[in-house]
C-alpha cells in the first residue's frame, strides 16, 4: 500500500482508511504493523465458497459439546452453561416444533 499524506508517519493507506472509517470506535488506534493481516486480507478478498447447492439446514446444538467448549474456553462451569444454554435450546425446540 502506498504512503499518501496525513495520518501517523509510516502508516499505510489501509491503515488510514480504516481508522477513518472507524473513527467514533476509538479514540487512539495503536495498529500493529502487520495490520491489514495478508492472509484475512486474501481470504476477504478472495473468499472459497461452498459450491454445494442442496438446501441448508440447521441441526439441534449438541448441548454436551457446547458445554465442554464453554468450559474449555471460558472457563465456565456447568451451571453457568446450563443457565445460559437451556433457555436458548428450550427456545429453539419450541420454533422447531411450530415449524412442523
Amino acid at each position: 500500500a502506498g504512503e499518501g499524506g496525513g495520518g501517523e508517519e509510516g502508516e499505510t493507506d489501509a491503515q488510514r482508511d480504516f481508522k477513518r472509517s472507524h473513527r467514533g470506535a476509538r479514540r487512539n488506534w495503536s495498529l500493529p504493523p502487520s495490520f491489514p493481516n495478508r492472509t484475512v486480507l486474501s481470504a476477504y478478498e478472495i473468499p472459497h465458497v461452498d459450491r454445494n447447492r442442496k438446501a441448508f439446514g440447521w441441526g439441534r446444538p449438541d448441548a454436551q459439546l457446547l458445554r465442554v467448549f464453554c468450559r474449555d474456553r471460558f472457563g465456565w462451569p456447568g451451571d453457568k452453561v446450563d443457565e445460559l444454554l437451556t433457555p436458548v435450546l428450550a427456545a429453539y425446540d419450541t420454533r422447531q416444533t411450530q415449524l412442523r
